[in-house]
């Protein structure tokens, strides 16, 4: 698996668990058992463009954001109890502070 794959992966993995959904919810969105979105997460199934644009939409990011070679904060913020409802929340916000961070960064930097 090559560096970009492993980004995609990541980022699949990050965006899903960001929405507190399971496996089986973004299979279910996509039409596929939860079996191929594992797969899909492991690196062992590959993912059609058509899969991710569909994965983005689910997940409120756009398709760019699997591909940033900065992996923001939230990509690290993995693992928290996505089941609490109020941890989802705070998740979520930081997932889009940290998305405008990022904005306003790239654009300080292309006007220097």
């Amino acid at each position: 698996m090559n560096d970009l794959e492993q980004r995609l992966r990541e980022r699949i993995i990050a965006a899903r668990e960001q929405t507190g959904a399971s496996q089986a919810d973004l299979g279910l969105y996509l039409s596929l058992d939860n079996t191929a979105v594992s797969k899909i997460e492991q690196g062992r199934r590959a993912v059609s463009s058509l899969e991710l644009a569909r994965i983005a939409e689910f997940c409120g990011k756009p398709v760019s954001w699997f591909f940033d070679e900065e992996p923001g904060l939230v990509t690290q913020f993995r693992g928290v109890g996505a089941d609490d409802a109020r941890t989802r929340r705070d998740v979520q916000w930081l997932g889009e502070f940290a998305d405008a961070y990022s904005y306003l960064d790239q654009e300080l930097k292309s006007r220097a």
